[in-house]
């Protein structure tokens, strides 16, 4: 059994297209996109660290005071990334076709001490 890296579903080793949502099986000759993760850093006394995840697995270590960029590869069309820092975390689940390159800003709220974002696809059209 393969699983569908659109939807998620189970597929059958034999199958050209996912049962579910129709994504064809055979992706072999397309490249998978990047995701660029961007935090153009805050204004603090002191630096603290923004750690990041995406689908579970750690990808590092950042300064939410310099800011950093970071590009990683998409895995499936459905990414969740993970931000934490300090005792704020964030896990959004980002729906991005999986054969394009995209951008993710992380943005901070002063006011209520969260994270949010915008993505954007690679003609910097805003997806989520």
């Amino acid at each position: 059994m393969s699983i569908c890296i659109n939807c998620g579903a189970q597929m059958s080793d034999g199958s050209k297209y996912c049962p579910k949502c129709g994504f064809p099986f055979d992706i072999s000759n397309q490249r998978l996109g990047n995701l660029t993760i961007e935090w153009e850093g805050q204004w603090m006394l002191i630096d603290a660290k923004v750690h990041i995840w995406a689908d579970g697995n750690k990808i590092g270590s950042y300064s939410f005071k310099k800011g950093f960029e970071v590009t990683i590869p998409i895995t499936s069309a459905q990414m969740k990334i993970g931000v934490k820092c300090s005792i704020r975390s964030y896990q959004p689940i980002l729906r991005m076709n999986p054969f394009e390159d995209h951008t993710l800003h992380l943005i901070y709220s002063r006011i209520t001490g969260g994270f949010d974002f915008i993505l954007n696809d690679n003609s910097g059209k805003r997806i989520q």
